[in-house]
């Protein structure tokens, strides 16, 4: 794959009714700006084969326990987080179907519903069926960046969507709280916290490389940049890296962390405006190093349904919203060549 310097930087701001990706793209030089296709960027067909196979199944092993618990009673999506219905083998399901049936917060359902899987199902559909090693940090909500318990006996919505939707990959988890109740031999889960780097160190190294990286851990800015800084090396050639929810960050942890730039802020500095903030976390030579192994990078507006229409697809409807430009959510893609170390 051809790589460009400087990277293709910018914001994807629509898809075309043949789902190819218009980036207006920065020109750190001189400042241009200009509309582009990128060389890479994929069209995603439809097309959900015409065979179909048993559901990847999650059992909950955990074991009973006689302490009473003073926790508050489960979200409604963690208590019906176990399959509920099988109409339509996975296969045959887009994976903003499986987070709707799961009771994940990144399909389109519910009042605090993200629909991440509307730009993911685009993303990731060529390689649904590869031998993938995807990671995620953050397993459900509810925990302590919203002033909930690290100790909780929850089933994470989000990984039994990935279950489904990459039925030949291996699924690492990371979290705060202990999901290691959750059976499946293609899952692997790693208790840890992001502020501390052994953890972090720990997870790196449960796997040869990453194919794809998601947090959607804290949201705390300390948080994802020191992930970023120990995860985005283990991401292999072609990767995906991708921060979520860089809208918000829980204030408590914002206070009583390293001060660091707000995560959105920096990245949109560093990647579309060519100025680096200091940063006690990434070094300017670490984040000139990223800047060298990337394919490009995309930062992403709020997806809603008071924005105009973009393309639509069996009644689901991508959106991005006029009424605020501000970052939510980012995509790094790997070059081809770079080598996970």
């Amino acid at each position: 794959m051809l790589a460009l310097d400087p990277p293709l930087t910018g914001r994807v701001f629509f898809l075309s009714a043949g789902f190819t990706a218009l980036i207006e793209t920065f020109c750190p030089q001189d400042g241009a700006r200009k509309w582009r296709r990128p060389p890479g960027v994929m069209t995603t067909r439809v097309d959900w084969g015409e065979t179909g196979s048993d559901r990847s199944r999650i059992e909950d092993a955990t074991m009973p326990t006689t302490q009473a618990s003073t926790a508050a009673p489960p979200r409604r999506e963690e208590r019906e987080a176990l399959p509920t219905r099988t109409d339509a083998p996975a296969e045959r399901m887009n994976l903003t179907q499986l987070a709707n049936e799961y009771g994940s917060d990144k399909g389109s359902l519910g009042v605090r519903c993200h629909k991440y899987t509307y730009l993911y199902d685009l993303l990731f559909f060529d390689r649904r069926m590869d031998q993938l090693n995807l990671l995620e940090m953050g397993l459900a909500r509810g925990g302590p960046e919203v002033g909930g318990p690290a100790d909780r006996n929850v089933i994470s919505p989000s990984i039994q969507m990935w279950l489904d939707y990459f039925p030949r990959a291996k699924i690492f988890g990371f979290d705060v709280s202990d999901f290691s109740h959750m059976k499946n031999a293609r899952f692997h889960f790693e208790r840890g916290s992001s502020a501390v780097e052994e953890d972090l160190q720990r997870v790196a190294g449960a796997a040869p490389y990453f194919d794809i990286i998601i947090d959607d851990a804290s949201h705390a800015s300390y948080h994802q940049q020191l992930a970023f800084r120990v995860l985005f090396p283990r991401l292999g050639p072609g990767g995906l890296y991708i921060i979520e929810d860089l809208h918000w960050q829980p204030a408590a942890y914002e206070k009583s962390l390293p001060n660091v730039p707000r995560t959105g802020e920096f990245m949109g500095s560093f990647f579309e405006r060519a100025v680096y903030e200091p940063n006690a976390v990434l070094s300017k030579a670490f984040m000139d190093g990223v800047k060298r192994s990337i394919f490009s990078y995309a930062s992403f507006p709020a997806f809603s349904k008071d924005g105009v229409s973009l393309v639509e697809l069996g009644g689901v409807r991508l959106t991005a919203t006029r009424k605020s430009h501000a970052t939510k959510l980012i995509v790094f893609r790997k070059t081809a060549g770079s080598v996970a170390r």
